[in-house]
């Protein structure tokens, strides 16, 4: 095994392994599945998916589980007390919404998926975050004391387990958008047992004085959090802007990128690694410079060769989501702005400046939501998908201003990262508004990737020496 390579799977580690056993259980149910929901309905779960995701983030998890890790590590702390802190906190957050929908949950379901929406499935989607808040304390637990392979083991399984009960419920048992809702309760359930178990020192009662120090504590880290989350209220929008089968499409467009915005945080993982533990804080921002342009070109060049070819991947997902190309075409890019985006403001790390990162989720998520509240309405999914790319964009340059007063040794040009990303998602649409017909004018848009590569090529030349030392030193 080459040294580059024997680097990286140290740097993923087993948290690499679980994200891509996740990513491809869900890229071999997904196409699946679609077969088998209409567009609305694919619409109505991934509006209650994603909106269930945001709640946590946004309303649950507070910032508790990293408010924990630092408390923890103090000496003279009690661990399983702050963890059990944190699990009751996050437990009686998700009940009290918990009760609050299924008191209200006629009216939430109307305003959330429209007259024809099942309430049972607006419980249950709330539901997931009760069984959540539980299981990710656990997991935080199980990281804190550095079992990450058992932490892993429980990310990976997770998603599996959620593919699973997905196709036997929505394919086999034809429970449509609702048994796929039931799968992610279902999931949770199964994994819980277990895990419970592994952590059972947490599953007392907390004390008054943990309680007050991680809310303390937690809460800009959760502000934060929430910031970033309001990205996932574009499948919300578009649904109620425009209507839930666009929001279905638009869900199938988001999950082409998925591959890329693995691949995306796994390499961002070992960025973050280094940073925590460098002595050479100058030099591995060189690394980072060479990191930012040579995965631009490489993320880039992959993203438009995908957009080329995503009218004919779009025949695995039915012939009811073939429109989605032209949106997939621009979302695709969203993983590489977002890469740079991080490395942009590797040196706020470095130099321990990092409540710029707020600045960083600030613009980014209201520049995203504004302009799919803008343009949802009347461009649907692709409306928020441009909103998606800007807001990256828009954090992109935030990140790199807020690294200007620590010096030029601190920061990574996004100038031309930003124009390469919005160029090339612009001439994506474009090609495939010029050649849209599957299978005849494939050559013509392999031509036009071929021609972009060269471009990424020209601008921002790199070679393997480069991942080499990102993947090495």
């Amino acid at each position: 095994m080459s040294r580059p390579l024997a680097r990286a799977l140290t740097i993923l580690g087993p948290y690499g392994v679980a994200l891509t056993l996740q990513r491809v259980a869900a890229l071999v149910v997904v196409p699946v599945l679609t077969w088998t929901l209409r567009p609305a309905e694919l619409g109505a779960y991934a509006v209650l998916g994603t909106l269930a995701y945001f709640a946590f983030m946004a309303l649950v998890d507070l910032g508790l589980g990293m408010a924990a890790f630092r408390l923890a590590a103090d000496d003279g702390s009690d661990p399983p007390s702050l963890f059990a802190s944190v699990l009751w906190i996050r437990l009686a957050i998700a009940l009290s919404f918990f009760s609050l929908a299924w008191l209200t949950r006629e009216q939430i379901t109307r305003w959330l998926i429209g007259e024809a929406g099942d309430p049972r499935a607006v419980l249950v989607a709330v539901g997931t975050l009760v069984l959540r808040a539980a299981t990710q304390t656990m997991s935080d637990y199980l990281r804190f004391l550095g079992r990450d392979r058992a932490a892993a083991l429980f990310l990976g399984t997770l998603g599996v387990l959620e593919a699973t009960f997905a196709f036997v419920f929505v394919w086999i048992m034809r429970w449509g958008y609702q048994g796929w809702v039931a799968a992610l309760l279902a999931a949770q359930l199964i994994a819980l047992p277990p895990l419970a178990f592994a952590t059972r020192r947490i599953l007392k009662v907390g004390n008054r004085s943990a309680v007050r120090l991680t809310v303390a504590l937690g809460w800009p880290i959760g502000v934060m959090q929430a910031l970033y989350a309001l990205r996932e209220l574009d499948r919300f929008l578009v649904g109620k802007l425009h209507s839930l089968g666009e929001a279905g499409s638009y869900d199938v467009a988001v999950k082409l990128g998925a591959p890329f915005a693995a691949f995306n945080t796994v390499l961002i993982l070992g960025l973050e690694q280094r940073a925590l533990t460098t002595r050479e804080p100058l030099q591995l921002m060189q690394v980072a410079r060479a990191f930012a342009r040579a995965y631009l070109a490489t993320l880039s060049v992959a993203a438009f060769l995908v957009a080329m070819l995503s009218p004919e991947i779009l025949l695995l997902f039915g012939p009811d989501y073939r429109g989605a190309a032209p949106t997939a075409a621009v979302v695709l890019f969203l993983p590489a702005l977002e890469g740079v985006r991080r490395t942009a403001g590797l040196g706020m790390d470095l130099r321990k400046r990092t409540r710029g990162w707020f600045w960083v989720a600030a613009a980014n998520g209201a520049v995203a939501i504004a302009l799919a509240l803008l343009l949802s309405r009347r461009f649907g999914g692709m409306g928020a998908a441009v909103g998606l790319v800007l807001g990256a964009a828009a954090g992109c340059h935030v990140a790199a201003r807020a690294c200007v007063p620590l010096g030029a040794d601190y920061c990574v040009p996004v100038r031309g990262a930003v124009v390469l990303a919005i160029a090339g998602a612009v001439l994506a649409v474009a090609a495939l508004g010029r050649w849209p017909v599957v299978w005849e004018h494939l050559p013509w848009r392999l031509a036009a990737a071929l021609g972009f590569g060269a471009l990424c090529a020209r601008l921002f030349p790199f070679g393997r020496q480069t991942w080499s030392r990102v993947l090495t030193r």
